[in-house]
């Protein structure tokens, strides 16, 4: 039977053990470790996390983007969103069909 949680005599028990936050470093830190996850980041750097964020994609290497994407299945977060624009072969064609002022 567990113990009631309304019990008033829970609160006078000791309390539980802080848990742990945080497991070991899994490998040893490379000498310059606080430099570099400290150092700032370059625009082009800054605007890939960002567009990775907002879109749902991975961040890293253009290798490791390309495996991983295969195989989560995120392809769709690389191609652009939306429906694709349509591009007309020759602009100037378009344009034959205008008067003068530009209107059909």
């Amino acid at each position: 039977m567990s113990p009631d949680p309304f019990d008033p005599s829970r609160w006078l028990q000791k309390a539980e053990p802080a848990p742990a936050l945080l497991s070991p470093w899994p490998n040893p830190r490379q000498p310059g470790w606080v430099e570099r996850v400290n150092k700032p980041l370059t625009d082009g750097e800054l605007a890939a996390i960002r567009t990775s964020a907002r879109r749902g994609s991975p961040y890293g290497s253009e290798s490791w983007i390309e495996v991983s994407v295969k195989r989560l299945g995120l392809e769709s977060t690389l191609r652009p969103r939306g429906r694709p624009r349509v591009r007309f072969p020759d602009q100037d064609l378009n344009n034959e069909y205008r008067g003068r002022d530009g209107h059909c």
